[in-house]
């Protein structure tokens, strides 16, 4: 059971359609129970993601490559770079892989998680 509070920005809990109705607007949900998160709140995360790219493709300091990683090149126990599928690879300071469920192809994930695509 959720707790009462006294903060208008914390948490409520909708004990029944009617405060449900209040809190989104008829018609704004279903059931008849729920709870309100007023500090929450939703975000375009693409169109943030654009607008981000282009604030660091000013710093002229990042290249952004669009390729498929084979392979991590390791020094020791560091990544220092990526062998690509087009038969390049890139070393650098600090390389970042979008590589999403494709993950485990380039390291072990037994045990740790299950990346699906």
């Amino acid at each position: 059971m959720m707790q009462e509070s006294n903060d208008p920005g914390a948490v409520q809990e909708l004990k029944n359609r009617k405060e449900i109705d209040k809190a989104v607007g008829t018609g704004g949900g279903s059931g008849d129970w729920g709870y309100i998160n007023f500090r929450s709140g939703w975000a375009d995360a693409e169109a943030g993601m654009v607008w981000l790219r282009k604030q660091v493709e000013a710093t002229k300091m990042v290249t952004f490559l669009h390729d498929e990683a084979l392979s991590l090149i390791f020094s020791s126990s560091i990544v220092t770079g990526v062998n690509l599928k087009s038969g390049s690879s890139v070393k650098a300071d600090l390389i970042i892989l979008a590589t999403g469920a494709w993950t485990g192809k380039l390291i072990d994930l037994r045990g740790r998680a299950q990346a699906t695509p």
